[in-house]
């Protein structure tokens, strides 16, 4: 029964270190959404801290699944009203409730990411003359830039300026696809935690 209440303090320490990751990549994420110098730099940060969390939350999601199975062993060992049973039991469902809010968080700070990256690529290419629909961006992302040869050819590219405008177009259409990405793993995490924790 220690080593179960010796993990779940472990768990839970980790799940705390995880949450502060998040705020860390929300700090970023709002370091992208106001700057325009140095963006290469802070989206670097954002990506490294973003690979952290996925390698963190893979890591977190196995030791749960070990506890469960350990407090499903000691279930069958003692019987389920044991004192031992239900303590053990408890502390999987709070973890694994803490674990899912702070993944659910993280959701949350890619999906804002993803809606500002969608503002910033549909400004652009109206400035460049091109109306985008959300449809049509979200068909561009989820299809993994295919398309976006057809789309950066409706687009103006006379002058400098332009060039320049159409380079930024396709950097913040690559952030997209990127962003969906990570948006698939995150929802497959939240597929594997469903059936941890019959979520």
């Amino acid at each position: 029964m220690d080593s179960i209440l010796e993990e779940a303090h472990s768990i839970r320490q980790e799940i705390s270190l995880l949450h502060l990751e998040v705020e860390s990549l929300v700090k970023h994420n709002e370091r992208i959404g106001t700057t325009v110098h140095s963006l290469t730099i802070i989206k670097h940060d954002s990506n490294s801290i973003t690979r952290g969390i996925h390698q963190h939350g893979e890591a977190l999601y196995v030791r749960l699944q070990a506890l469960g199975v350990q407090s499903c062993e000691l279930e069958e060992k003692h019987g389920p009203n044991a004192a031992m049973s239900r303590i053990a039991n408890t502390q999987h469902a709070n973890l694994t409730q803490a674990f899912h809010a702070t993944i659910a968080g993280y959701n949350q700070v890619e999906e804002a990411q993803r809606e500002m990256w969608s503002s910033r690529f549909q400004r652009q290419a109206s400035i460049m003359g091109k109306e985008v629909t959300e449809k049509q961006l979200d068909t561009l992302t989820e299809n993994g830039g295919e398309g976006w040869g057809e789309l950066s050819q409706s687009l103006q590219t006379e002058g400098q300026s332009s060039r320049w405008a159409l380079c930024e177009i396709k950097g913040r259409q690559k952030e997209l696809v990127e962003l969906e990405t990570r948006l698939r793993e995150v929802h497959d995490l939240f597929q594997q935690m469903a059936m941890l924790g019959g979520l």
